[in-house]
């Protein structure tokens, strides 16, 4: 999958989302999203650390069995 978004755009973006997101919301309920979402970008971070290590093992072996 790919995005076609420059920085500029992506920052945007995030703050209208992030408006939207909060928009008739009390502070205990932005401040739950918020946490929540910051839990999912951290657990997306580790998996795109982990992953392109278990891409070049998976390639290597599909490699050697050709």
């Amino acid at each position: 999958m790919s995005y076609n978004l420059n920085p500029e755009e992506l920052v945007v973006a995030a703050a209208v989302l992030s408006i939207y997101i909060a928009k008739n919301r009390t502070s205990d309920e932005i401040n739950l999203l918020g946490n929540l979402f910051q839990a999912i970008g951290t657990n997306l971070s580790t998996i795109a650390t982990v992953t392109p290590q278990n891409e070049s093992t998976t390639n290597n072996k599909n490699n050697t069995n050709e």
